[in-house]
């Protein structure tokens, strides 16, 4: 698993850059679910986002939509097939 650490602008400029297909994949486009890129992303080699959609139609019973889109409500349970433990965030709001 990728461990994420603050970095200064030069070590920045010298990491590679995504290209725009796969920086497309990952963001919201595509035929992969952006869910699944990100789950590849850092879980490293251990799972493929073909994984997630394998998962996801022999346990969830249904396909993303064409551009990859799942059920919010399943992030959670698509997540665990790579063994990560999703919970929602909430953001405390000021009255």
């Amino acid at each position: 698993m990728k461990k994420l650490k603050k970095l200064h602008l030069r070590e920045l400029t010298q990491m590679s850059r995504l290209e725009e297909k796969e920086l497309d994949s990952c963001v919201d486009g595509g035929s992969d679910s952006c869910v699944f890129n990100c789950f590849d992303y850092l879980d490293g080699a251990r799972f493929s986002a073909s994984y997630s959609l394998q998962q996801i139609m022999a346990n969830l019973g249904y396909l993303p939509d064409d551009r990859g889109n799942v059920q919010a409500s399943d992030v959670p349970a698509i997540g665990a097939f790579g063994g990560f433990t999703v919970t929602e965030a909430s953001v405390p709001v000021e009255v």
